[in-house]
């Protein structure tokens, strides 16, 4: 016990204010965004962007709209990133409604040309995963001969990652349909899912869960912490991202990222 305090006191005071003065997104990503320019290239980039999938552009009787959904947005802010941005920071209130579908405000596009840009909101969280499962059981069958295994570490978080991958594994979405399986060994695995920032306590334990899969092998990072170490960021405790440790094949935005992403994000690495 004696250690600890000397420990906590030669640290000395780690944490920072909140927002903090490098923390630069917190007043570009709080509230709501509205629409700023309808340039049919922002409007790309943003689709592209946004790792939660919260903005869309559809078609309908010849008129084009451009969607954001903020049931969906995370406020990351990176549709407003840049002078010629898609989307600009305007509500500081959050997004409430009687429906999930009251959440999704719709801008005119006026002489916008093309067809209908990002996802189809009208799909619920079922039907993407039956959609993107259906892709993903063919390069599985393809590979593995409908064997994929995979093996999950949560380097430290908040587990809201977590608790999405478990959803892929319950009988709500059934992911071993697609022919996945989940497996307590790395000497198993196919694929090594890494969750959460990249702390320092676990840099040991990540290599020696890598150094024990078979190859070939792919590593693919879920989630804005094991990106980039997301609202954690990088300090005394912390490295960041997973990269920062291993190498990485794969990058899943998102806090936390959806099921059916998960499944997109796996087949990505995989082909």
């Amino acid at each position: 016990m004696l250690n600890l305090i000397i420990d906590a006191l030669a640290a000395g005071r780690v944490t920072e204010e909140v927002p903090g003065p490098r923390a630069g997104w917190a007043a570009a990503a709080v509230g709501r965004f509205d629409l700023a320019s309808s340039a049919p290239e922002a409007l790309r980039a943003a689709i592209e962007l946004c790792p939660a999938e919260a903005i869309a552009v559809e078609r309908s009787g010849g008129k084009a709209v451009a969607v954001i959904d903020d049931g969906r947005c995370v406020q990351c802010g990176l549709c407003a990133e840049g002078d010629a941005a898609a989307f600009k920071n305007v509500h500081e209130e959050p997004a409430m409604g009687r429906s999930a579908a009251s959440l999704r405000r719709r801008f005119p596009l006026e002489g916008f040309e093309g067809a209908s840009l990002g996802p189809d909101f009208a799909l619920d969280a079922h039907d993407r995963v039956s959609r993107e499962g259906a892709r993903l059981a063919e390069v599985v069958l393809k590979r593995f001969r409908r064997s994929l295994h995979v093996r999950h570490l949560d380097a430290g978080g908040c587990n809201g990652c977590d608790w999405e991958l478990n959803q892929l594994q319950a009988p709500q979405y059934d992911v071993q349909r697609f022919g996945v399986d989940f497996v307590a060994s790395p000497r198993h695995a196919d694929v090594l899912l890494v969750t959460g920032v990249m702390t320092r306590n676990l840099e040991l334990a990540l290599v020696r869960t890598l150094d024990a899969m078979p190859r070939p092998r792919l590593v693919v990072a879920m989630g804005a912490c094991a990106i980039s170490g997301g609202v954690f960021g990088t300090s005394y405790a912390s490295r960041g991202g997973a990269d920062r440790v291993v190498a990485v094949d794969g990058y899943l935005g998102g806090c936390p990222p959806r099921p059916w992403a998960m499944i997109r994000a796996l087949r990505m690495v995989l082909e």
